[in-house]
């Protein structure tokens, strides 16, 4: 009970067992230094095992209280989504004095980056879990939504991730006080949800000017007016918004090569469409002949 992560002793008890490490490290030449430094070593590491698998344990519990039933399909509307949300923030006040203490002290030991990592890790792997499924039904609906129109198809799936990713970014931070592969590696995953289902449209898009918007809305809607203003919560989303660019500018690239080949290299030209200046000349003609009759009052040709 003496170490009982929940004890409001808990964590000055860890502060005195990284002094009293770190004393006797640096007094090697004590009298039975190195066996107390191994004692001492023996309770930090239980301490941390205890945090470790307190903070995993909550994590995996709080999962299994909020994902859907074996056999039931995924949570997919807005309510849902905010209790994915809701739950884990609740829970994160349980210990989030408890991991700033771990991460303070990460930099200087082997020990606590250790515990840091496996609890990162954990709520990564337990976030992606949670949401993938739901995230991507979701977007499965936006493309029978917008089944017709790639640009509104886009709109709607960049708009999705972006506010996923803020939320996500933000949940992360109830948690941990500093950024982590683990998060990145979640924000990644999540994004590529939409990178998966859309490519494929992508890369079988033929309309010049579709391609074209579509570069305009992830150049400018996307990268400029979202990911380049909130750098810090969507950077990871901004490097998968860069892939479909570069997927879209491709595609735009290939398809203007095949029109240049096609419709202006091989042009056979009609004898009718050769026809100048007279075509010129009839069409100055008829120009002339409808200005006349819409001056002249009506009745007076006839």
């Amino acid at each position: 009970s003496a170490f009982s992560v929940l004890d409001s002793s808990f964590v000055p008890k860890l502060a005195r067992l990284d002094e009293c490490v770190a004393f006797l490290r640096s007094h090697p030449h004590f009298k039975e230094s190195a066996e107390y430094q191994v004692r001492f070593q023996r309770c930090l590491a239980r301490a941390l095992g205890l945090v470790r698998s307190h903070v995993i344990n909550l994590i995996k519990g709080t999962t299994q209280q909020v994902m859907p039933p074996k056999g039931s399909p995924p949570h997919h509307t807005d309510s849902s989504f905010s209790l994915f949300y809701t739950k884990y923030r609740f829970v994160s006040s349980m210990f989030k004095i408890l991991m700033e203490q771990i991460e303070q002290r990460a930099s200087a030991s082997e020990d606590y980056t250790s515990v840091l990592q496996d609890c990162q890790q954990c709520y990564g792997l337990n976030r992606l879990q949670l949401l993938e499924p739901s995230v991507r039904m979701t977007v499965s609906q936006m493309l029978k939504e917008h089944e017709k129109d790639r640009c509104a198809l886009l709109r709607a799936g960049c708009a999705f991730m972006v506010r996923l990713c803020q939320d996500e970014h933000q949940l992360y931070f109830h948690f941990f006080t500093k950024p982590s592969q683990a998060l990145d590696a979640l924000l990644e995953s999540l994004s590529s949800c939409l990178y998966d289902s859309v490519r494929p449209l992508i890369i079988h898009i033929n309309h010049l000017e579709t391609l074209a918007e579509l570069c305009g809305i992830l150049k400018v809607e996307m990268l400029e007016d979202h990911v380049q203003q909130k750098i810090d919560q969507l950077s990871v989303f901004g490097t998968i918004v860069s892939q479909m660019l570069e997927d879209v500018q491709e595609r735009l690239v290939y398809r203007a090569q095949i029109y240049i080949q096609n419709d202006i290299s091989k042009y056979k030209p009609a004898p009718g469409d050769l026809a100048y200046p007279e075509k010129l000349q009839i069409r100055e003609e008829n120009l002339a002949v409808w200005l006349l009759l819409i001056s002249t009052p009506c009745g007076i040709l006839l």
